[in-house]
């Protein structure tokens, strides 16, 4: 909320963000404040880039009205600037979500739970977004003074439980036997390092206290034997 008056007063065209793992694109309008407003940017949530967890379904009720298209498969954009006051879109479906492990589907027929599907691999959503309303006296006017945003509504946010089933899988067997060695490795790597720690500092400490051999000097090495010097 905080960001859509300074998004509108500058101008922004296109935002795009991610993090939720699923593909969404606002009404290619424009909007403001959830209503539809051709002074507004157009919003394309990609986080659907791919994730172990799978896709993320939990879409919320009922299906708000600036909302154009959305959908939990995983997939890419392309934006093209075909112009000054014209770019194309589109979103390209690679594979469905799945609710088992590796959680994808590239199968041409796939599905993702709870959601749309259909053939991978091609353009799903495809729109031209044009600028030139945008760039309007009349929307100059409104980003002099950006109306304010209303609060989300109670609720607003929650989705159906039916529809949420996004909770991270267990551990597929190749990577409980990684993390378990790991954890192995650690511990025997911080063990060798505390024994060679132990015997470094005793072998230091036995040099250190071994006794230093007399020294020759040249008064003691002319010295006569005890019981004094023989004569011939």
């Amino acid at each position: 909320m905080a960001y859509e008056p300074l998004l509108l007063k500058y101008g922004v065209d296109i935002v795009l963000s991610g993090h939720v793992h699923a593909y969404e694109r606002s009404d290619a309008g424009g909007i403001y404040d959830a209503q539809p407003n051709e002074c507004g940017p157009v919003y394309l949530n990609l986080g659907d880039g791919g994730n172990r967890e799978g896709g993320y379904p939990a879409w919320v009720e009922p299906h708000p009205s600036w909302s154009a298209f959305r959908e939990s498969s995983f997939g890419v954009g392309a934006l093209d600037i075909l112009d000054e006051t014209r770019a194309a879109y589109a979103w390209h479906r690679d594979a469905c979500g799945a609710a088992t492990a590796p959680h994808y589907d590239l199968s041409a027929d796939c599905a993702t739970p709870h959601d749309a599907g259909g053939a991978p691999h091609v353009a799903i959503d495809e729109i031209v977004l044009l600028r030139d309303v945008r760039a309007s006296p009349s929307c100059a006017t409104l980003r002099q003074t950006p109306p304010p945003v209303a609060p989300f509504p109670n609720g607003w946010g929650q989705s159906w439980a039916e529809n949420d089933d996004d909770a991270p899988p267990p551990l597929i067997g190749r990577e409980r036997r990684c993390v378990e060695l790991s954890l192995v490795a650690i511990v025997v790597g911080t063990c060798a390092s505390f024994l060679l720690g132990i015997c470094a500092a005793a072998l230091t400490n036995r040099v250190t206290r071994r006794p230093a051999p007399p020294l020759l000097t040249p008064d003691s090495a002319i010295l006569p034997p005890p019981g004094g010097v023989e004569m011939l």
